[in-house]
């Protein structure tokens, strides 16, 4: 189960499946706790797999967006209601500047709502600091050029963008949502759900602060490594041949 309710109880439904009696599993202790509140008694929490390798690629690539002297913002996700992209517009608005540096922010990746957002963003003339570059085939590069990635959705299960970003060299700030806060373990790193101001402060105070930044990139090292390929693989073998024997038995 990779999604956190409804979503879940729903496929669980529709596959008329026994909850009582069923194996699961979950990418977060926060969908577990979901399962369990719709009845299911055996959620196991296998986080990952993280399939991007755990140092930035050297690859050039030609749409960087990203002014010299500037600090760079960065997200990447489905650009939809629930992934926050409003809320993550408005915050771009309200941070302009640190300094004499200018802010820019660049999102990665498409959705219904694009085109939407890509007027919008010009209706309030931030088109020359705000870019919405779509989907790209390999998102690492792009990350490993920001300084700070940012994750202002609603709801989610985990979270594995923010593990990518971390492999890419850089932190996050987010809204203290689903799983985020198994991966974010700074307080410093977590904005109050859908709270813009509380999400521009804590961006522009790790913007200001490479030290901060560096705590924050380590703080969620643990999470790294525990949802390696190789980490995932094993756990998953583990897992399976428990249920295996308990078939056998």
């Amino acid at each position: 189960v990779h999604e956190s309710q409804p979503l879940s109880a729903w496929a669980m439904a529709r596959s008329r499946l026994h909850l009582e009696s069923v194996s699961t599993l979950a990418p977060s202790q926060f969908v577990a706790n979901e399962l369990n509140e719709m009845g299911v008694t055996s959620a196991t929490v296998i986080r990952g797999p993280l399939t991007l390798s755990p140092t930035a690629d050297e690859q050039k690539i030609n749409d960087l967006p990203w002014r010299q002297d500037s600090f760079r913002v960065i997200a990447c996700g489905t650009v939809a209601p629930w992934k926050g992209t409003r809320e993550w517009l408005d915050c771009a608005e309200r941070l302009t500047t640190i300094g004499n540096s200018t802010v820019e922010w660049t999102w990665i990746g498409t959705g219904a709502q694009i085109e939407s957002v890509r007027r919008e963003t010009v209706r309030r003339e931030m088109d020359a600091r705000v870019h919405w570059l779509g989907e790209k085939e390999d998102v690492k590069p792009y990350l490993a050029s920001a300084d700070l990635f940012v994750l202002p959705s609603h709801r989610e299960p985990l979270g594995l963008v923010l593990l990518e970003a971390a492999s890419a060299g850089i932190p996050s700030i987010a809204f203290d949502a689903g799983g985020v806060r198994e991966i974010l373990v700074d307080d410093r790193a977590l904005a109050e759900p859908g709270d813009v101001v509380d999400m521009v402060r804590k961006i522009r105070l790790a913007l200001t602060d490479s030290h901060l930044r560096a705590e924050l990139l380590a703080a969620s090292r643990p999470a790294i490594l525990e949802s390696s390929v190789v980490e995932w693989q094993s756990n998953l073998t583990d897992f399976l041949r428990s249920r295996l024997s308990m078939v056998k038995g």
